[in-house]
């Protein structure tokens, strides 16, 4: 039932855009989904070899299961938002990519809205398994019930008037309205996170970065847009703290095995 309600909520507003729209909104719209979709991999990966620390934390050790999460969605968190704000900054090259020039202009601001989505909807994905790791699967098929019925509501309300650039906005409201039960389950079963300290640092980075970049695009164009991004952010990550220190200790021990790992090739 989870997963048959998460289909819907992620597929609902291709369903009704071809009968309201047309098979060319479609193919517009679906250029920014297949941005998110490519990028999915990393999330994905990310939480599946997170899940089974989470899994055992979640009854043996919930303070670590907290700090665990908070530097997973973190972690997510920071690689999401760069990766939205070249998304923007390179839309069109990106259509130029993914579709080809019969897309351009139409699917460019679609992309732009689209790119968007992979900071709360990475978070989503993490917070979504962690939920899981508490066995509150009831819980999240009543969340997942709310996004669908957002999602549906407010396309057939919007769509016919904004088309497939309001569509693409409605689905990242829709993350933003999962988001918030997601948050409301994890307070009530795991207990406080800190959502302020996780977001707040890694945000501000991003709009910081976020203008300094379309300076630069305006003045230099994409490429400059894109340099601009690969080293101010991370400049302004560290400057902002956005790992703590504790979270940074948590980190050394995985890059020491890899490390050795590395130096040992053949083992496992």
């Amino acid at each position: 039932l989870n997963h048959l309600l998460a289909t819907l909520f992620f597929t609902v507003d291709v369903f009704l855009m071809e009968p309201i729209l047309g098979p060319e909104a479609v193919g517009f719209y679906s250029i920014g989904g297949k941005l998110v979709d490519a990028l999915m991999v990393v999330p994905s990966m990310f939480t599946m070899a997170l899940f089974p620390v989470i899994s055992r934390q979640a009854h043996g050790n919930r303070e670590a299961m907290v700090r665990f999460y908070r530097l997973g969605g973190k972690i997510l968190l920071l690689l999401a938002l760069p990766a939205a704000l070249i998304s923007t900054v390179v839309a069109r090259e990106m259509v130029l990519l993914l579709g080809g020039p019969e897309y351009l202009p139409g699917a460019v601001r679609s992309l732009q809205i689209m790119a968007w989505l992979m900071p709360i909807s990475w978070l989503n994905g993490i917070t979504q398994y962690v939920l899981i790791a508490l066995d509150r699967q009831r819980y999240l098929t009543w969340a997942y019930a709310l996004g669908f019925a957002f999602s549906l509501t407010a396309n057939l309300l919007i769509m016919p008037r904004l088309g497939y650039q309001g569509s693409a906005a409605i689905h990242v409201l829709a993350e933003m309205v999962l988001f918030v039960p997601f948050v409301i389950g994890v307070r009530r079963y795991m207990g406080d996170v800190g959502w302020r300290g996780l977001l707040t640092r890694p945000i501000l980075a991003a709009a910081l970065t976020g203008g300094a970049a379309l300076l630069a695009t305006s003045v230099v164009g994409p490429l400059g847009g894109i340099v601009t991004i690969g080293l101010i952010y991370p400049l302004l990550a560290w400057a902002l703290r956005a790992l703590s220190a504790e979270e940074r200790a948590l980190l050394v021990p995985l890059f020491r095995r890899g490390e050795a790992a590395n130096a040992q090739p053949g083992t496992q």
